[in-house]
């Protein structure tokens, strides 16, 4: 499992590529956990939007105040 942004309690993004099922969490507006298996590479390409969300969250909230 990875984890970015390192912290459990408060994740931006867990991956889970262990077992037979594969995906990722990512956490919704309200905080609720958002599942999302991958079968394929192109799994992830269809949640795109949603990744480059998350990022460009977490390099906003790294920005000098």
């Amino acid at each position: 499992m990875v984890q970015f942004a390192n912290v459990f309690s408060n994740y931006t993004l867990q991956l889970n590529l262990n077992g037979s099922k594969k995906f990722f969490v990512t956490l919704d507006d309200q905080k609720k956990e958002v599942k999302n298996e991958i079968n394929s590479l192109a799994d992830i390409f269809k949640h795109s939007a949603t990744l480059l969300k998350i990022v460009d969250n977490y390099d906003k909230s790294k920005e000098p105040a």
